[in-house]
């Protein structure tokens, strides 16, 4: 048996997976021999200990602890450049967030390890310039595709450029605000930006500049490390970048309909049913210790390269934008459906449009002069919020409820759907080999990462990016009592079924769809 004199400072649930797996590995009739041969167990077992000392060896973060306010706060260790957020959760969501959201973290945490060591011992699926093209065409990195380039991108593939057809329509994926970043020793990131040709297949990789360097795929080990480099960087982009605007700007559109709008009221009706659990679980994110966010090597489930502050750093990138690169655009509150090349795309903009025609019918029928302070509220809290004389205009407004109803379900759930279904070795977080120069020494894969790193992935990955729906898109009830309201509503399911029919059945999710930010 483990206990806390064998591990200093270990939690107790983690103990309990200590000692479970001993209990797993004497029980009767196991087979030694057969297991070394078929599992390796014993580096399985050594992994998990390395993590465990990492785990009693790390010293704790200083806590954060934000002001609570009935109104949302600013950030303030960061004040101005990340989302305001919500603190005065209510004693009943939070109960509802430990008993649906918190007791499947421990499951996956108690449940899950040796699998997890499992796949972080297993030899991955090579990877080739095929697989990253698919990658880049049918995951949610392809929302980082854009076919305009800065005049250093020009440079740096000026080559290319020069070659390049007047029919060739090439896309960039840019990740060069990594070079900012800071990392733990001996892990590595970099500026990365990969160059694509659009095809009829979809995308075909054209070059790869690591530090203003482009790179070939003749160039053998440098072109095997860019390729890491590329997807690393994705990876660390979506899930410590763009994707937390889907999570944080609109707790302030919860928080102030809560104040201003009486949840009687149609428009009140609509946010609240698509609320469900957010608060706590984005408070949960941003404040508590334990969060993945912050990334305190005490938890055995953090994998980011860096302390906590350049995970945040990679947050306000992409909340704040950087002028002049069209791939750091401001965050911008949605009134429009997302525009970028590939699938899932294509089936974001699908549901949009039936969500869109199903807000229409209700904003149609509400008073807008009763939303002028909701919305002037709302505009000094969310960039791009429309501002109380605009809210009038009902066009306005059903794009309004569009916008928090696709971000917080629809492209919330496929993000975190399709994301989690890439290996954690084809996408690391961490990467322990130099960035390519040119003149590199041959290395594998089992180098170029380590299994500790990859064991803390891909728990992470079960824990906090698989989609595990509590409450679906249609199970949602709005409560409405207009007999027209309750009928667009009725067709509202039916023109989200009628989507989801017509999709790739890759991406035939809506049973699973999440109606909220539940995960």
């Amino acid at each position: 048996m483990y206990s806390s004199t064998n591990f200093k400072g270990i939690s107790s649930e983690e103990e309990t997976v200590l000692n479970w797996l001993s209990e797993s590995l004497n029980e009767e009739g196991y087979d030694l021999q057969s297991r070394i041969k078929n599992s390796n167990w014993k580096n399985k077992i050594e992994t998990l200990r390395t993590v465990m000392d990492e785990r009693s060896m790390a010293s704790r973060q200083e806590k954060w602890v934000p002001p609570k306010d009935t109104k949302p706060v600013q950030c303030p260790q960061y004040p101005e450049r990340m989302p305001p957020s919500v603190t005065d959760i209510a004693d009943s969501e939070y109960q509802e967030f430990r008993s649906k959201i918190v007791k499947r973290y421990m499951q996956a945490l108690i449940g899950e390890t040796w699998s997890s060591l499992e796949v972080a011992h297993n030899l991955p699926q090579s990877l080739d310039d095929e697989l990253l093209n698919d990658i880049y065409w049918n995951s949610p990195f392809s929302r980082f595709l854009t076919s305009e380039f800065t005049d250093n991108d020009l440079t740096i593939f000026q080559t290319f450029f020069e070659q390049k057809s007047s029919e060739d329509i090439l896309y960039k994926i840019d990740h060069s605000h990594l070079k900012d970043q800071k990392t733990y020793p001996g892990v590595y990131i970099a500026s990365v930006i990969g160059l694509f040709r659009l095809i009829d297949e979809g995308l075909q990789v054209v070059s790869i500049s690591i530090n203003d360097k482009s790179f070939t795929p003749n160039q053998g080990e440098s072109w095997e490390r860019a390729r890491l480099f590329l997807l690393q960087g994705s990876s660390l982009s979506l899930v410590g970048g763009v994707h937390a605007s889907l999570h944080f700007p609109t707790d302030s559109v919860i928080a102030i309909t809560r104040q201003y709008i009486p949840e009687n009221n149609p428009i009140a009706k609509i946010i609240e049913a698509h609320s469900y659990l957010q608060l706590p679980l984005n408070y949960g994110v941003r404040w508590s210790p334990r969060s993945y966010a912050h990334n305190s090597p005490r938890e055995i489930y953090t994998a980011f390269p860096g302390p906590r502050e350049d995970v945040f750093h990679g947050f306000m990138t992409y909340y704040e934008g950087i002028e002049g690169n069209s791939a750091y655009p401001n965050y911008q509150f949605p009134l429009s459906p997302p525009e970028f090349p590939g699938p899932y795309c294509k089936a974001l903009k699908q549901y949009y449009d039936v969500i869109l025609e199903f807000c229409r019918t209700v904003a149609n029928q509400s008073d807008l002069n009763n939303l002028v302070q909701w919305a002037d509220e709302l505009n000094a809290l969310v960039p791009g919020f429309p501002s109380g004389k605009e809210i009038t205009d009902s066009e306005i407004l059903a794009r309004v409820l569009t916008g928090y109803i696709h971000s917080v379900s629809v492209w919330h759930y496929l993000e975190h759907t399709l994301y989690s279904r890439l290996p954690v070795h084809h996408n690391p977080h961490r990467i322990r080999v130099e960035p390519p120069t040119g003149n590199d020494l041959k290395t594998e894969w089992w180098q170029r990462t380590r299994h500790t790193d990859l064991f803390r992935q891909e728990i992470a990955r079960r824990m906090f990016y698989e989609s595990h729906t509590v409450r679906n898109m249609l199970e949602v009830e709005y409560g409405f009592e207009n007999e027209s309201l309750i009928d667009a509503a009725k067709r509202f399911k039916k023109g989200l079924t009628k989507v989801d029919k017509n999709l790739p059945k890759e991406l035939q999710l809506l049973h699973d769809m999440a109606c909220s930010i539940q995960f």
